[in-house]
């Protein structure tokens, strides 16, 4: 008996998990390593944010693009500090951008409200880097000396935008 009762529990358990809520980023935030390397739902704010070049075009090339990188984050709905950030298939998440700045990350869109589903994940960044690739610096190859943890939500499906339902004509 004690057999089937452990397989019903962990069929109502199983059935409850799959219809959970989709969680907020702010709940992620809080509590990062209770939900490392899970599977789940996270509600929030699509924000692509560009990061555009300081530096003017080399060898005054125009034109030239002024984007650097395109990095998207799922914000928290009630909350525009707390942000994860996305990635897919372990990379960060892929836009493509133009020479006019212009870019695009599709199916995403700025300010939507989506719910991503994918696993939460975490990867080491150089911390901490000595040395210059300068010559006039003597020429050291810069060399990471140490390392900092950085969390991201790693995303299965993209978001895709909901479909009306198709009517049939007779």
């Amino acid at each position: 008996m004690t057999g089937s009762v452990f397989l019903i529990a962990l069929a109502l358990f199983l059935l409850a998990s799959a219809g959970a809520a989709p969680l907020s980023v702010s709940q992620i935030v809080a509590a990062q390593d209770q939900y490392l390397g899970q599977k789940i739902q996270v509600a929030g704010t699509i924000r692509i944010i560009p990061r555009y070049s300081r530096l003017p075009c080399p060898g005054n090339v125009q034109p030239c693009n002024p984007i650097t990188s395109v990095t998207v984050f799922l914000q928290d709905q009630n909350d525009s500090a707390k942000q994860l950030l996305v990635y897919q298939g372990g990379e960060p998440y892929k836009c493509t951008y133009d020479i006019q700045g212009n870019f695009k990350c599709p199916p995403f869109t700025q300010n939507a409200s989506v719910t991503l589903e994918g696993v939460y994940s975490k990867g080491k960044e150089p911390a901490g880097i000595m040395g210059s690739a300068s010559p006039a610096a003597g020429g050291t190859p810069p060399q990471v000396t140490s390392f900092k943890d950085f969390y991201y939500f790693d995303v299965a499906v993209a978001a895709r935008p909901a479909q009306p339902a198709s009517r049939k004509t007779k």
